[in-house]
């Protein structure tokens, strides 16, 4: 199943896109909330952006997205592993709990895992982590 959310989301980088959901198993849409809930192997998209997991709860009026599951957040060189994300679409910043990533590099990439990290469209900034060249 796939849903379109009505309201056009602005992103402050590239102007106007729209944030598609799609799931294997149920997308519901609330009308009077402006909550949409979606559930198994459940995708996100909103420009380059990408959050995959097995269960979601997003807000169209505020634009947080709240992730639970084998979650998996790409953007542009970056992307993260966790079992939970809040993100805020709007503000494109967000936190996970213990977490591994990747950043793609020239060369090679460089992996990381820590215990925690605040997310934003400039910047990751990631606290009680470690980095290697080595995949894990």
């Amino acid at each position: 199943m796939v849903i379109s959310v009505g309201a056009i989301a602005r992103a402050a980088a590239d102007g106007p896109t729209e944030v598609k959901i799609e799931a294997e198993g149920s997308v519901d849409y609330d009308l009077s909330t402006n909550l949409t809930t979606a559930s198994k192997n459940v995708v996100l998209s909103k420009g380059d952006l990408t959050i995959e997991c097995q269960n979601l709860i997003y807000d169209g009026e505020t634009g947080v997205v709240r992730a639970f599951g084998d979650v998996k957040i790409s953007t542009g060189d970056y992307s993260y592993q966790t079992q939970s994300l809040y993100y805020d679409l709007n503000r494109q910043t967000g936190n996970l709990a213990e977490f591994k990533g990747r950043l793609k590099g020239d060369s090679r990439d460089y992996y990381f895992f820590g215990r925690e990290s605040a997310l934003s469209l400039e910047e990751g900034v990631i606290s009680k982590a470690a980095m290697t060249r080595c995949p894990k």
